[in-house]
């Protein structure tokens, strides 16, 4: 939850109230998000087909769904617009060179910018029936509800609260059945064999999510074996391993006082979503350079790469089904148990670059 959502509002004087549409109030007392009703109700009083906000918390929009990312066009029109205050009307002429609106077939759109700096953008299928001071006075709605706190927000908090309940017990559980798998497998010599090492992997993963990553000791590692260990275990997970050349460079693997399994979690991760990210024939690299301060461990791909949308889902720890993977819980969970830094520059069709930054040891 930002910041804002955790103070009192500023109190409003009568003229900031006045300025709170219907839609708004009835929100506030049923207790959901005011700022969204009042958008879809712009968007309704408009005759809006796609309204849309970007504020200080995020981009909201009501009616027919945006493009994947309308933002840019958006933004890009806005930050012309005179600082601190402005709106305009967009024509057709106009809008048949926005990839987004020409997709939707919009005829008519507004744009205004609120004093607080948030952007309104208003699109239909036929010229839209606004004046500035009309579309200014939609701005000025929204930018009195930014500095509301979200009754919707809170609730979306708890329930996160409840699910990291939740997942501690699962994990908890996971814990014990794999380690009644392990047993049942040793009784039938099934030690030593890939299946038993893969057990060991989900037991330790298991505790680690409880630890919060404290459960392994510190121990003096040479990371060039655990690299070259961590990028065969990708190899032999990824289907595409055989397509893909990969390559280590060892010359400045250091010797570290680090948490061996949880550094070769990281380095299996990156190294099998450079794998997969890659095209037959592209290459995987796994390097070393040492640091006045520690090491880093470079892992390089020449792979599909990632935009800024996908970037910013990463850095922010996002995951969702079908995702890069880099932004897992267990792989952020590792990187702050070691204390080091993951640090990612990337570019469509281009590739990626990882850099774990490692301190000293």
């Amino acid at each position: 939850m930002d910041a804002a959502a955790d103070r009192e509002p500023p109190p409003l004087s009568s003229s900031g109230w006045g300025v709170v549409s219907e839609p708004a109030l009835a929100a506030l007392l049923r207790g959901t998000d005011p700022l969204a009703a009042s958008l879809a109700g712009i968007g309704a009083a408009a005759g809006a087909s796609l309204a849309l906000w970007r504020g200080r918390r995020g981009m909201r929009w009501a009616g027919g769904r945006a493009a994947e990312d309308p933002t840019g066009e958006v933004l890009g029109l806005g930050a012309r617009l005179p600082a601190g205050r402005g709106e305009r009307s967009l024509a057709a002429g106009e809008l048949a060179r926005l990839p987004g609106p020409r997709a939707r077939g919009s005829r008519g759109a507004w744009i205004a910018r609120a004093p607080g700096g948030g952007v309104l953008w208003l699109e239909a299928t036929r010229p839209l029936d606004l004046d500035a001071r009309r579309a200014r006075s939609f701005c000025e709605q929204l930018g009195v509800l930014e500095d509301f706190p979200s009754p919707l927000a809170d609730r979306e908090a708890a329930h996160l609260a409840r699910l990291g309940a939740r997942a501690a017990g699962v994990a908890h559980d996971c814990r014990h059945l794999v380690s009644l798998a392990r047993f049942q497998l040793a009784r039938e010599g099934g030690e030593g064999t890939p299946l038993n090492d893969t057990l060991d992997e989900l037991c330790s993963l298991s505790g680690e999510f409880l630890s919060g990553g404290a459960g392994e000791a510190l121990a003096k590692v040479p990371l060039g074996p655990l690299a070259e260990g961590a990028l065969e275990s990708a190899r032999r997970i990824s289907s595409r391993a055989d397509e893909v050349r990969c390559s280590l460079e060892l010359e400045e693997a250091p010797t570290l006082r680090t948490r061996p399994r949880l550094l070769a979690r990281v380095l299996r991760n990156l190294s099998l979503n450079a794998i997969e990210s890659c095209a037959v024939g592209a290459e995987v690299s796994v390097a070393f350079e040492r640091e006045r301060e520690g090491a880093r461990i470079i892992v390089a791909d020449g792979g599909r790469g990632m935009g800024a949308t996908e970037l910013d889902w990463l850095r922010a720890g996002a995951s969702g089904s079908g995702g890069t993977g880099y932004g897992s819980v267990s792989l952020l969970e590792c990187i702050d148990a070691l204390g080091a830094r993951l640090s990612i520059d990337s570019l469509p069709a281009v590739g990626t670059v990882c850099a774990v930054h490692l301190p000293p040891g």
